[in-house]
């Protein structure tokens, strides 16, 4: 089955979480604070990943989420 991902995110709607950057969905259990890396905002997971980027696009929804500033 093909899907785009934006709709599967929407398929997804029970579960907690965001869309971070077009690929990336994030469980929001996962998240546990934010850095900066070049004037980047990379979200901090529970695994200590550090790499998921979120872009302007989604920015607004983690602000109001309080998982960033």
């Amino acid at each position: 089955m093909r899907i785009r991902f934006g709709d599967a995110v929407d398929e997804m709607a029970p579960l907690n979480g965001f869309m971070t950057h077009r690929s990336h969905w994030v469980a929001r259990c996962a998240v546990t604070g934010s850095k900066q890396h070049g004037g980047k905002t990379h979200l901090v997971l529970t695994n200590e990943d550090e790499r998921c980027r979120s872009i302007s696009t989604y920015r607004h929804r983690l602000e109001e989420a309080g998982l960033i500033d």
